[in-house]
């Protein structure tokens, strides 16, 4: 099952490398960014999968991976908000 999650990362993370890990494999269908150090992401791996390939190919530094279910709010730009519904 599709799930969506949010994935905190410590300033060390490079956004690039993981942009581009995020491209070149097919563990997310959906990813985008809104916020600093921050990426929410669509996929059927469990938080525990995603946050142990973070570990795996950025380091042991600090991360925080979470399912968004249907209980969110915020200010995000309009367009973003569609990324939270698994079609």
């Amino acid at each position: 099952m599709t799930r969506t999650y949010l994935i905190l990362l410590a300033q060390s993370y490079d956004r690039d490398k993981i942009i581009s890990f995020f491209e070149e494999n097919n563990y997310t269908s959906h990813w985008f960014y809104s916020l600093p150090y921050s990426f929410f992401v669509r996929s059927k791996l469990d938080a525990n999968q995603l946050s142990g390939l973070i570990a795996k190919h950025f380091g042991q530094d600090r991360h925080f991976v979470t399912e968004v279910d249907s209980n969110y709010h915020g200010a995000l730009p309009k367009e973003h908000w569609g990324g939270f519904k698994v079609p």
